[in-house]
């Protein structure tokens, strides 16, 4: 089960009603919070695993609903871990898991401050960066609640697809 955890914002925007009882993944691959910005009136998704901090960035273009929003998300994530070399990842914990797809709220402060911050930088590298670019920056970048690690330093958490470094 890959498990999508949105902010209040993303899930209003979407109509997508959140549960009080947040499910756990199955694995820590697929469970990942997504938070929507804007910058120079386009709109983007951060998605971050809620293990790792590991964050992709997409363009919000045609996810107007749940399942668009839904197909968008899946086909971000295996376009920008496969470009980073986490094809195996996605083959064997997310894409398997995204044939039964859980929202939740986003409820870790740690997460969502990460986030913020996430979401602040990338503002500033989109003016002259791409989307792949952008990510790879925000992974790069090391992060408190991982003791100054970089999200690419842990990217797959344990447990996610075997023999993946």
């Amino acid at each position: 089960m890959l498990v999508l955890r949105l902010t209040q914002k993303l899930a209003a925007s979407l109509r997508v009603p959140l549960p009080v009882d947040a499910p756990s993944a199955t694995d820590p691959c697929a469970d990942w919070c997504c938070h929507k910005f804007t910058v120079n009136r386009f709109r983007y998704i951060l998605i971050t695993n809620a293990l790792t901090y590991y964050s992709v960035v997409l363009r919000v273009q045609g996810m107007g609903n749940e399942s668009d929003f839904i197909a968008g998300v899946v086909a971000g994530l295996h376009s920008y871990l496969r470009g980073a070399g986490h094809e195996l990842a996605f083959a064997e914990v997310i894409a398997p898991a995204a044939a039964e797809v859980r929202f939740s709220r986003v409820a870790d402060r740690r997460i969502l401050g990460v986030m913020n911050e996430f979401i602040f930088m990338a503002k500033l590298y989109l003016e002259d960066l791409s989307l792949v670019e952008t990510a790879d920056r925000l992974n790069e970048c090391p992060v408190g609640p991982l003791k100054g690690k970089c999200p690419s330093d842990i990217f797959p958490p344990r447990g996610a697809a075997r023999g993946v470094t």
